[in-house]
């Protein structure tokens, strides 16, 4: 694991919602998109504070890793980390996190069902575990799911100007 580093700069990153807004500990208020909330203290990686990761593929990972499961509903979601922060290899911890947009749980299971046909399609089988192990793929996977997500966000500003 690489070594744990604290910055202060904002960061973009991906995060993952139940379909209710709640997080998966579920011990805060459902978020509302452009929501900023902050936390009181220093934040620590898996502990305290606002945590997302820069790769879309790793929200997914980390979002299955809690007992969520991939079989459930759930949001992915743009957010913005900003306050002092802590990375680790797969994940950040911040200060303050900003719900940026949040895909609904149908908009999610149709870039999921879509990033897992494209994966296969370039041969890139067993894609959670291939973005987790090995860089290339990891990199090939989080710019097909990037895409994929934002495609489904224009189409759904799009559909809200109708």
């Amino acid at each position: 694991m690489a070594k744990k580093t604290e910055k202060p700069k904002t960061m973009l990153g991906w995060h993952c919602l139940r379909p209710s807004m709640r997080t998966a500990c579920g011990h805060e208020p459902a978020w509302r998109v452009r929501e900023v909330r902050s936390i009181i203290g220093r934040p620590q990686l898996c502990i305290h504070g606002y945590h997302a990761c820069r790769q879309a593929p790793m929200a997914v990972i980390w979002w299955d890793a809690v007992g969520t499961g991939l079989s459930q509903p759930f949001r992915l979601c743009r957010v913005r980390l900003s306050g002092l922060r802590i990375d680790d290899q797969t994940k950040s911890v911040a200060h303050t996190r900003k719900l940026i947009w949040a895909l609904s749980p149908s908009e999610t299971r149709d870039v999921m069902i879509r990033f897992r046909r494209e994966m296969c399609a370039h041969s890139y089988g067993r894609l959670l575990e291939l973005a987790w192990d090995r860089p290339a793929y990891g990199d090939k996977a989080n710019a097909i799911l990037e895409r994929l997500a934002h495609e489904a966000h224009r189409e759904q500003i799009a559909a809200r100007k109708k």
